[in-house]
């Protein structure tokens, strides 16, 4: 998955799952800001030309009707 950058990432936490936003949007302002800090300092390694690319497993299955 690519994505912009890791505010955008955290944007997309806020405003997206229920449950995530939710869990965010409760925390006092001194914990949301350590957050923030703590996803863009991990972001880091998974910044590629400017954007994120984080590493997404997959299962891909064929079948067919026999």
């Amino acid at each position: 998955m690519a994505g912009p950058s890791a505010d955008a990432l955290l944007d997309a936490f806020l405003e997206g799952g229920v449950r995530t936003r939710a869990l965010l949007r409760a925390q006092r302002p001194e914990a949301l800001e350590a957050v923030q800090r703590e996803l863009r300092e991990s972001a880091k390694a998974y910044e590629r030309g400017g954007q994120l690319e984080l590493p997404t497993p997959a299962v891909i299955v064929s079948a067919r009707k026999a």
